[in-house]
Parts: C-alpha cells; sequence; structure tokens
C-alpha cells in the first residue's frame, strides 16, 4: 500500500486525477474515476517546485507543480503519453487546495 502526499485534479474533469508520493516519486493515474497508471519516477524537488518524471515501455510520465504557486494553494500539471502517440491523459490543476480526489480501487 502506498501513502500519497497529495493529488492533481483535473479541473475540467474531476474523475482525472494523479496521486503523487513527495517522498519516494511513487504516483497514480486514475482516467473516469478508475486507476490506469502507477510507478515510481525520478523525484526532483526545489522548494516548493516538484517534478516526477519516468518512462516505462511506450509511455512517458511527467508530473510537475508548484505547491505554493503565488495563492498558497498549489498548481501543477500531469500527463501520460504514449511514445510515438499522443496523450493517454492530461491534468490541469490550477488550484489544489480544492481538490477531492477519489479514485476507485484496482479490481
Amino acid at each position: 500500500m502506498n501513502v500519497f502526499s497529495f493529488c492533481l485534479q483535473d479541473d475540467s474533469e474531476n474523475q482525472n486525477v494523479a496521486f503523487v508520493n513527495a517522498v519516494t516519486g511513487d504516483y497514480l493515474f486514475c482516467k473516469s474515476g478508475l486507476p490506469i497508471a502507477s510507478g515510481k519516477g525520478v523525484l526532483v524537488v526545489r522548494g516548493c517546485v516538484f517534478q516526477i518524471d519516468d518512462s516505462n515501455g511506450n509511455r512517458r510520465v511527467r508530473i510537475q507543480g508548484d505547491a505554493q504557486a503565488g495563492t498558497g494553494f498549489g498548481a501543477g500539471t500531469a500527463y501520460i503519453q504514449k511514445l510515438g502517440g499522443g496523450f493517454v491523459i492530461q491534468i490541469t490543476d490550477r488550484r489544489m487546495g480544492d481538490d477531492s480526489c477519489i479514485c476507485a480501487p484496482s479490481p
């Protein structure tokens, strides 16, 4: 079981979320409220700014943001991209302070 530090919830589709462990670089993406990908990326933290990158098989993952982002509420983006193809999921969260991330457990 993984404990996540925070999540990013897409501004236009609230069931698309990315959970992040800000200590280990572990992540979990959920699309339409269901888990679609998880892993452990390379974590870089500079003050309140964070970034996780991971390449796994035919996909590339990037999660980045600023835990304060001007207002103290934080903001970030996350995506999974198929190598040589389009995006599987893209998340833009302009205000992390009002997130209510939910993801159904894996079967």
